[in-house]
C-alpha cells in the first residue's frame, strides 16, 4: 500500500537506530520514511499542526502551535 502525506511537512529529524526519517507536519501528523519505501507509517498525536521535532535517544518529542508538546517513546 503507498502512503501519501495528507499534510504539509514543517520539520524532519533523522533515526539512526531504525533507519528513518520522521516529519512533523500540520494536523498533528507524524510520517516516516524507512529506507524500506512499502513500510512508511503515519500517525496523528495531536490536533495542533507541528512545527518541530528531535529525537533524543528513545523519545521523539514535537512542539506545535499553541504551545503543544508531544512525547512518544520509540
Amino acid at each position: 500500500m503507498i502512503r501519501l502525506l495528507a499534510n504539509k511537512p514543517n520539520d524532519i529529524t533523522y533515526d539512526p537506530v531504525r533507519d528513518q526519517f520522521i516529519l512533523a507536519c500540520d494536523n498533528g501528523e507524524m510520517f516516516s520514511l524507512p529506507s524500506c519505501t512499502k513500510c512508511n507509517v503515519s500517525v496523528t498525536v495531536s490536533t495542533n499542526d507541528l512545527y518541530g521535532i528531535i529525537l533524543i535517544e528513545n523519545l521523539l518529542l514535537s512542539v506545535g502551535e499553541e504551545f503543544s508538546v508531544n512525547i512518544l517513546k520509540l
